[in-house]
């Protein structure tokens, strides 16, 4: 992954996570978002790729999303250098050279799927 679809994929994942973003005079990569956890923070600094302490709070909150909205029993699985989210029939399953990459690549596509889902709601 290049650092922009880095930078874009952590955006992502703040705002799923009640992030909030103030961008400057500049471009929002050089503004700053609101995490309920965190404070404030640069955008730059969003550490999701890098860090089980800022990935395993997502991970938790799809689990959330998957027994609540989704009505699964199912849990998200972290397994050697692969990550399993179910959805329904389906799945989404990444496997990389490193769990944590594994995982942050399961957590993007889910986030976007879900994404996807509520705007779909929203317009029927």
């Amino acid at each position: 992954m290049s650092k922009e679809e880095i930078l874009e994929s952590n955006k992502l994942i703040a705002e799923f996570m009640g992030g909030l973003f103030k961008s400057n005079k500049f471009t929002i990569n050089d503004g700053w978002v609101w995490l309920p956890f965190e404070n404030m923070c640069k955008i730059t600094s969003l550490r999701y790729n890098s860090s089980w302490d800022w990935l395993m709070p997502v991970v938790e909150k799809i689990e959330k999303i998957i027994w609540n909205k989704i009505d699964l029993t199912e849990e998200v699985i972290i397994n050697g250098l692969s990550c399993r989210i179910p959805i329904k029939d389906d799945a989404f399953i990444s496997i990389k050279n490193t769990k944590i990459e594994a995982t942050y690549d399961c957590v993007v596509e889910f986030i976007k799927w879900y994404n996807n889902q509520k705007l779909t709601n929203e317009t029927n």
